[in-house]
């Protein structure tokens, strides 16, 4: 499984649309971010930047992975360690399978 490739940006002045540049220099709907009556606008707009930034912050912890499994062994209580397996943990949850 593979996401569509970012940049990707919001817009939207009631609900936010997620959007992304195709191969064709066309957008993409990535998604629709609808306002909901249980959280405010602000709360809104946090939710699709947090959503745009996506490919962003997987590419960025993807390279700390990188980097942290350069560095010698450490225990587990280590907080390099404890990094490490919070970013392999995201970098799952982000791509839907193992690293």
């Amino acid at each position: 499984m593979t996401h569509t490739s970012g940049p990707w940006n919001f817009r939207g002045m009631t609900r936010a649309i997620v959007s992304a540049p195709n191969k064709d220099g066309c957008y993409s709907t990535i998604g629709h971010i609808s306002e909901s009556l249980m959280i405010g606008e602000q709360e809104h707009f946090a939710n699709a930047a947090l959503i745009a930034a996506a490919p962003a912050l997987l590419a960025a912890a993807r390279q700390a992975l990188d980097y942290l499994e350069t560095l010698p062994y450490q225990p587990s209580i280590h907080p390099s360690t404890k990094a490490q397996d919070a970013l392999h943990d995201a970098i799952v949850a982000a791509q839907g399978f193992p690293v």
